[in-house]
């Protein structure tokens, strides 16, 4: 038989199977030791033959198991990625892996081919990430557990991801019912959820069990419990730490009059974490602090805690060690205020690190004689975390127990003629380009350089993290202490307020934009991607050249998700006295989603 005959058999049966260079290798030592050693022109007996098709009947089994995405992308990709340290796949192997996909009538997105042929390489994990999409689902957080284990492990072992952050519930945790449960029960009774939640046509449920690596230093695992209502777009929200302890219950009702809606209170928050982390905040490190900080913030604040210290507490905002935002080692910081408090070695430092910006760090380290359980603190220095220089110090004496905690509370009069202030009124405040109504509007949200920590605050709580979901003239007068913008240099959008019966209404506008859209998405889109399309809530400004108001503008985002997790930009600006598109850029281009 001619090698030429072998090598056609191999290629129809085998087409199929990935196999990598040392499996190969193996094969054939195998086929090898399996024939006889004849002369060189009967190389090829009908012992290696019968050799090759026990060979290839073998493999057609494996080939035949690739159930799905899940079982091919463990199977296949998973040692194509391993094989090297890249993090992406280049072009030949993502050809390959599609035509192997292909062959063995694994779904493969559309889009994935059409990435391909236009950039050829592809990131490891986003490819293995939308193959195991097309057999458990879109959302990896919708997957059981056990799959969001495996998925996880495998990227560890394909050196994709650095720890196993998703883990699974052992025998002392909380069980996945026990959990589902306590949500569930809270849902219902404190936030009105209705309905059977095991209801796909109703309710999109996630589900998450882990360690949040996001943020540096968090060690503590937790559970997380989220519902999307399918038909009003209510999303619910319950996470509690594996210790028990429940840090959020919330509903996030858009366009409700009320958006967001939490079931915990000030005093449940602060109660709970004393029941598990101890009676006094100074017993807390910084992990539960920072944990605190966001449970705080999460909870309904109508009726505010009894005890200010606590409040204040709660409102600090805490940094782990480590992070981005990290110029100087604890050490290094302990040592400088050793050195300013005078504090021998027999005190012991209490640590606490917060801020929200760069130019924002602090180290705040108090020196207690005592026990970890019952500190009596004596001395205390503020370190600015990125110069180390001494913001100040000073002794305890009658300040109060969360003195420790809070940056400038007790001293900020002494210390108001030493701080550069970077928050005064901006050069264009009631500037003659906008009418008075517009001014009057900011004007009565009381927003400037002492009130914005707490308004920003209470706008976040009422009406969600991002700016563009607040009401226009809440987005106008934080636009305007912001950006701060000159008008004789540059051209600008000025974020505005739109006038009912002068323009037209947000719905119309949002309208214009889709049916734009829809005019060309058809040869960009395919259907399935269509089915996702999202407006993001529309955007009021002025447009301003060289100093002057030349449009009113309406502007959209329309978003299309791909299964990859990327998604494109379509940009719409609408004029909006007339209802004129002015400037459209609709595109298939995956952003950075």
């Amino acid at each position: 038989m001619g090698e030429h005959v072998i090598k056609k058999a191999v290629d129809q049966n085998l087409s199929g199977l990935y196999m990598t260079n040392e499996q190969k290798q193996a094969v054939f030592t195998r086929i090898s030791g399996a024939a006889p050693s004849p002369a060189p022109r009967i190389r090829f007996s009908a012992a290696l033959v019968l050799a090759i098709l026990l060979l290839l009947i073998t493999v057609g089994a494996v080939a035949a198991a690739f159930l799905g995405g899940k079982d091919f992308t463990r199977q296949v990709v998973a040692p194509m990625a391993r094989e090297s340290e890249s993090d992406s796949f280049t072009a030949e192997e993502v050809g390959e892996i599609l035509r192997l996909a292909k062959e063995n009538e694994i779904s493969v997105p559309q889009y994935l081919w059409e990435h391909w042929a236009r950039w050829g390489s592809e990131y490891k994990e986003e490819l293995m990430r939308a193959l195991v999409k097309t057999e458990l689902g879109f959302y990896p957080a919708s997957w059981s557990l056990e799959d969001q284990h495996w998925y996880n492990q495998m990227l560890v072992e394909c050196g994709l991801a650095d720890s196993i952050s998703s883990l699974l519930p052992g025998e002392n945790d909380f069980s996945q019912e026990k959990v589902l449960y306590m949500a569930n029960t809270l849902f219902k009774e404190k936030l009105g959820l209705s309905g059977d939640m095991n209801d796909p046509e109703k309710y999109l449920r996630f589900l998450t069990f882990g360690i949040d690596t996001t943020t540096p230093g968090v060690t503590f695992r937790q559970w997380c419990v989220e519902y999307e209502d399918l038909q009003t777009g209510a999303q619910y929200a319950f996470i509690m730490l594996d210790n028990g302890l429940v840090t959020q219950v919330s509903r996030y009702q858009p366009g409700g009059e009320v958006p967001y809606q939490s079931a915990l209170t000030e005093e449940e928050v602060i109660a709970s974490f004393r029941q598990h982390f101890g009676s006094s905040v100074l017993q807390w490190n910084m992990e539960v602090l920072e944990q605190f900080y966001h449970s705080f913030a999460m909870c309904d604040h109508t009726v505010p805690a009894a005890d200010p210290g606590v409040r204040i507490v709660a409102q600090t905002r805490y940094l782990l060690p480590g992070g981005h935002y990290t110029y100087m080692t604890q050490e290094e910081a302990i040592r400088l205020a050793r050195t300013v408090c005078k504090a021998d070695d027999s005190l012991q430092p209490y640590v606490i690190y917060f801020g929200d910006d760069p130019s924002n760090m602090h180290w705040k380290i108090s020196f207690y004689s005592g026990t970890e359980e019952n500190k009596q603190f004596l001395l205390y220095a503020q370190i600015d975390g990125k110069t180390g220089e001494t913001e100040y110090a000073g002794s305890y004496n009658d300040t109060p127990w969360y003195a420790p905690l809070v940056s400038a509370g007790k001293h900020a009069k002494d210390t108001e003629n030493k701080m550069f202030r970077t928050w005064e009124t901006p050069v264009n405040w009631r500037s003659p380009l906008f009418p008075d109504a517009y001014w009057d509007a900011l004007e009565k949200l009381d927003y400037n350089a002492d009130t914005h920590a707490q308004r920003i605050e209470e706008w976040t709580r009422e009406y969600g993290e991002h700016s563009n979901l607040w009401p226009y003239e809440n987005q106008a007068v934080f636009w305007w202490w912001e950006v701060n913008p000159r008008f004789d240099q540059h051209n600008y959008h000025v974020a505005g307020i739109p006038v009912k019966g002068e323009h037209i209404p947000l719905e119309e506008a949002r309208q214009i934009a889709l049916t734009r859209f829809m005019q060309e998405a058809p040869v960009l889109f395919t259907q399935e991607e269509l089915a996702r399309v999202q407006v993001l809530p529309g955007d009021f400004h002025y447009r301003v050249t060289d100093g002057q108001i030349t449009a009113h503008v309406w502007y959209f985002d329309i978003q299309v998700p791909f299964e990859n997790g990327q998604y494109s930009d379509s940009l719409f600006y609408i004029d909006a006295h007339t209802g004129q598109i002015l400037e459209e850029d609709i595109s298939a281009a995956p952003g950075n989603g």
